[in-house]
């Protein structure tokens, strides 16, 4: 069934954006973890 869904979106031509959604939604995420570990290490220093 999950083949045929993406046989179909393929076929449709919209298996792409979703690639590029899910690519730019990954990216995203790595800013944030990036930005949240800068801002602990911020503090970290700020302590020390």
């Amino acid at each position: 069934m999950i083949i045929e869904i993406l046989k179909q979106l393929a076929n449709d031509g919209r298996l792409i954006d979703l690639y590029d959604k899910a690519k730019q939604r990954a990216l995203q995420q790595q800013q944030q973890q990036k930005q949240k570990k800068d801002k602990l290490n911020a503090k970290t220093e700020k302590v020390n």
